[in-house]
């Protein structure tokens, strides 16, 4: 099933030739522009943490 293929891509578990399949069905062009847009992003850090919260009796 290509959802478990899916998954066991994301679990670093597929074989070669299951990466190439997914790999074969990757939308190219907007990767490529996430690629080239990238450097030119602000970076932001991480959220602030945040207070936990008090508990009232």
């Amino acid at each position: 099933m290509p959802g478990e293929r899916l998954l066991r891509f994301l679990d670093g578990r597929s074989r070669l030739h299951e990466d190439l399949l997914i790999g074969l069905r990757t939308p190219v062009v907007p990767m490529l522009r996430t690629v080239l847009e990238l450097p030119f992003r602000p970076r932001t850090g991480p959220p602030p943490p945040t207070a936990p919260e008090e508990s009232t009796p």
